[in-house]
């Protein structure tokens, strides 16, 4: 029997496991930020005065 190949628009949370679409940025389950962009974004947004 064939097994399905696994859709590569959803990953699992490398936190929890639990499979997201690759176009959310979070995971919803545990709340870890996917996307590292967004972490780089609200440091530089956190340093201006």
């Amino acid at each position: 029997m064939l097994t399905p190949e696994p859709s590569p628009y959803i990953k699992p949370c490398p936190r929890c496991g639990v499979n997201i679409p690759t176009n959310i940025k979070g995971c919803w389950s545990c709340g870890k930020v996917l996307d590292p962009r967004l972490i780089e974004l609200a440091e530089r947004a956190g340093a201006k005065p």
